[in-house]
């Protein structure tokens, strides 16, 4: 039988993540007015939305950037963990610095990359140096959406690689130590000692990172709005219209 203080915090805590969740779903009902009060609008909320020919694109757009998150960024932490925790020197360093782009600010975040993707960027630049065309990273349908994905996994991966690492640190060396002397390789390790061990860690932060890809509309809207757009709000939402549309869809690519 659990303690009454820890039992009575765990029936508050569902009390309010429960209540929020009911009272999102009662608002839905509602058309949400802070100055002269809601008002009751019945299911002309969801009619709205089922009507809406922009929301199947949005949908899809949505479950393709989850997929391509999940493709190129999901692995990068892990891969980073499992190098960083087979360092015998400047491990310390090295967490340090892959954790630094967690902690810039999101307008220096979103101004870098920009610079980056620019036509005329570093990027661009060095591509015109090889020889190549250059690459519309924001605006190119087929370029647009890995762009994007590229530069939230730059900025994200520090924090779920720490959370790696703390847990294959946390592994017993004595499995590696027995497996070395029965001449297990690296990737062996890797496969029969590491990956096992984190297993139910691995499959929360796959729950965590579809939920958060599923919300970034944030880097999308900044990552694509001019700067020019900033600086004439009654253009915005036409001109954040235009950009949903533009942004790379599956039966697009």
């Amino acid at each position: 039988m659990g303690h009454p203080v820890s039992s009575a915090r765990g029936y508050y805590f569902c009390a309010i993540f429960v209540g929020a969740i009911i009272k999102g779903f009662v608002y839905s009902f509602y058309r949400i007015d802070f100055v002269n009060g809601n008002e009751y609008v019945g299911l002309d909320n969801f009619r709205a939305v089922l009507s809406d020919p922009d929301v199947g694109r949005a949908v899809l757009n949505t479950l393709y950037y989850m997929m391509l998150g999940l493709a190129i960024g999901f692995w990068v932490p892990i891969v980073f963990a499992l190098v960083i925790s087979d360092l015998k020197k400047l491990q310390g360093f090295v967490r340090v610095a892959a954790y630094l782009p967690n902690v810039l600010p999101v307008v220096v975040l979103y101004g870098l990359w920009r610079w980056f993707y620019d036509p005329v960027g570093p990027i661009n630049a060095g591509l015109t140096m090889a020889g190549a065309e250059k690459v519309l990273f924001l605006t190119d349908p087929s370029w647009s959406m890995i762009s994007i994905v590229i530069m939230e996994t730059w900025q994200q991966f520090g924090a779920a690689m720490l959370i790696y690492l703390a847990a294959i640190l946390s592994i017993p060396r004595d499995y590696y130590e027995a497996a070395e002397i029965d001449g297990a390789g690296i990737w062996q390790r890797v496969r029969y000692i590491t990956l096992p061990s984190i297993k139910g860690l691995v499959t929360l932060m796959l729950v965590l990172q579809l939920i958060a890809t599923s919300q970034g509309l944030r880097a999308c809207s900044a990552a694509t709005t001019s700067s020019s757009t900033r600086r004439r709000p009654r253009s915005r939402r036409k001109r954040r219209s235009t950009i949903s549309r533009s942004i790379i869809s599956p039966t697009t690519a």
